[in-house]
């Protein structure tokens, strides 16, 4: 079954929302899901949300992409509620649809490369693949891989991009970005109208 997310604004710092969500389902003993945005990889959506990154204000709202229930649970109990400011109405609060983020990859190794089209082939299910294109390179006069090679025996490149569910992206995001040839961009989200 999929989890339905909302992403909402937090007045408060990353360290301190991850740290308490975190608290919060340790002692409750439920298994929730929550992503901060920016540890996410999720981009920020508006010009304005971009500056307050650049200028710091960022510290003082947080983006997070927090399981509806998980949400609702968090309403309910008024200490925790205060302690997000989430007394009343969050600041902002919408239901995500989906999301999308694309890679480029170019990869000199050939055990990395077969990891990663791995993990592209078992992909989570509902994540869908557009625009992929791939390309593999088998140079016989090549040198292996060097840091100076003039010429690489094998390279692979590919990109394309991913569109699903958010939490299934935001894992496949993860795994990729633990190989360096792997460039992802953010993750966009799709709201509900």
């Amino acid at each position: 079954m999929t989890r339905t997310f909302m992403e909402v604004v937090l007045k408060t710092d990353a360290r301190f929302a991850k740290g308490f969500l975190q608290g919060y389902l340790a002692g409750s003993g439920k298994a929730h899901r929550f992503f901060i945005n920016e540890e996410a990889g999720i981009e920020a959506e508006s010009l304005s949300e971009k500056l307050k990154e650049l200028v710091g204000l960022a510290d003082l709202f947080q983006r997070v992409v927090i399981e509806e229930d998980f949400l609702a649970l968090l309403h309910k109990d008024s200490a925790a509620a205060a302690a997000l400011g989430l007394s009343g109405q969050p600041l902002q609060a919408r239901r995500i649809t989906s999301g999308s983020f694309s890679v480029r990859i170019k990869d000199s190794a050939q055990e990395d490369a077969a990891a990663i089209k791995k993990l592209l082939s078992g992909r989570p299910a509902g994540v869908t693949v557009e625009g992929w294109q791939e390309h593999e390179t088998i140079e016989k006069n090549g040198r292996g891989v060097e840091l100076y090679t003039p010429l690489h025996d094998y390279v692979y490149e590919a990109s394309g991009s991913f569109r699903g569910p958010i939490e299934a992206l935001a894992d496949l995001r993860s795994e990729l970005g633990q190989h360096a040839s792997v460039k992802a961009g953010h993750i966009k989200l799709f709201y509900e109208e």
